[in-house]
């Protein structure tokens, strides 16, 4: 094997058949009528399509044989794919190269071979276009450049495969894409929309197609969306911009924009993602938290907010002032509450917190003393629900409120 034809850049050259995705597909007319019709020119019973990778050669398309590979170490290709030139054997018994190649000695008995490389646009040899006869024989000058042609022939069916494979790739991305993906031209025209601009907005093409693209976008956004085209257009740099656009019942989705440019032809290529749902999903969140913090405000003496996990308390500013502390002057921690509660009255409150915890009552609620920053005691009425659970049904995080009930417990005095 280490005497056997190598082409220097072997890696590179395998590396480059492999990206072509050839290697083990099913048969094409195309590739068959061009081994057809080098067995009729050359006048020969076997024609192949011969594919080399590391170890084999792997026929794309054969006439007379039936065997789909065989070994790369004894074929007669790799010699022609290593010279870069077409390669003739005339007599293989008579070239000690070949006499002994079990190709020669059994089956198919392979007495004559010419091979032309198939090289590709890049330079690397992929394989070969060869004829076979069982006889020896020599090609005329007509038939080596008839094989050459068709050669050439091979190479551009495999590279026209891959770029149709590629377009239909494109194509089924451009189809299934949960994006909106469309071209508009150089006057700002839809000249191509997917399927998703129907499923987003209601619109099928003719509703599009040839229509003016800012038509379509909410008047209150044309003027932003209007200086950002034209630093896309003036700048050449990709384009990214969030506007409304009208769908068929006359509603605005929320649509993330991205674009580039064909110099060329000035046509846009764009790409939007629907951000309605994440928007009024935030817009909820936002007035969510807006409702928390006028509760808090207004939540008669305060509340508070647990994370069982970390330890963390949040306690409202009006329930810290209750018991005589500015915002700033009482940490965040349940220990923090812990030694404000009056030590007699410590115990009750954890034990109608467990309680709480393990079901047995659906609310927390507990009477309790709590030491002021003066050192005097302030009767507390204190009401929580855990609110978050883990898998082991742990509480995570538990909220609830603080009520001052000093005045009450006096007067009950």
């Amino acid at each position: 094997m280490s005497n056997l034809p190598v082409p220097s850049n072997e890696k590179e050259r395998v590396e480059a058949l492999k990206n072509y995705n050839i290697l083990d597909s099913l048969p094409e007319e195309q590739f068959d009528r061009l081994t057809e019709l080098a067995a009729l020119i050359c006048n020969v019973p076997i024609a192949l399509v011969s594919l080399i990778d590391e170890d084999r050669q792997w026929f794309k398309s054969k006439i007379g044989l039936a065997n789909p590979e065989t070994p790369r170490g004894i074929s007669f290709c790799q010699y022609a794919v290593a010279a870069h030139s077409a390669f003739e054997i005339e007599d293989t018994s008579t070239d000690e190269r070949f006499a002994s190649n079990p190709l020669v000695t059994g089956p198919p008995n392979m007495r004559f071979y010419t091979g032309h490389p198939l090289i590709d646009p890049n330079g690397f040899a992929l394989g070969t276009l060869c004829v076979i006869d069982t006889s020896p024989k020599k090609l005329t000058k007509e038939q080596l450049r008839a094989l050459e042609i068709l050669a050439q022939e091979t190479v551009m069916q495999i590279v026209n495969r891959k770029e149709k494979n590629e377009l239909e790739n494109y194509k089924r991305l451009f189809d299934l894409s949960n994006d909106l993906i469309c071209v508009v031209n150089a006057h700002g025209e839809f000249q191509k929309v997917n399927p998703t601009f129907s499923k987003v907005l209601g619109w099928d093409d003719n509703d599009l197609l040839d229509k003016p693209f800012f038509s379509f976008i909410h008047p209150d956004d044309a003027k932003a969306s209007g200086k950002d085209l034209s630093r896309f257009t003036d700048k050449d740099a990709p384009l990214h911009t969030i506007s409304r656009f009208r769908a068929k019942d006359n509603s605005y989705k929320i649509l993330q924009w991205s674009a580039t440019k064909d110099n060329t032809s000035g046509d846009i290529y764009a790409t939007a993602h629907d951000m309605s749902k994440m928007r009024e999903a935030d817009r909820r969140l936002r007035l969510s938290e807006e409702r928390w913090k006028f509760a808090l405000e207004n939540s008669g003496d305060g509340l508070w907010d647990w994370n069982a996990s970390t330890g963390k308390v949040f306690f409202s500013d009006k329930w810290k002032a209750v018991i005589g502390y500015e915002p700033n002057e009482i940490g965040d921690t349940f220990e923090e509450w812990e030694t404000r509660v009056h030590p007699d009255d410590l115990q009750y409150c954890l034990d109608e917190l467990n309680k709480h915890f393990s079901g047995q009552i659906p609310l927390y609620a507990a009477e309790f003393r709590m030491q002021c920053k003066d050192g005097s005691y302030k009767w507390i009425l204190t009401r929580g629900k855990a609110i978050e659970w883990s898998a082991t049904h742990k509480p995570l995080r538990v909220i609830g409120t603080h009520t001052d009930l000093t005045e009450r417990k006096l007067a009950e005095q």
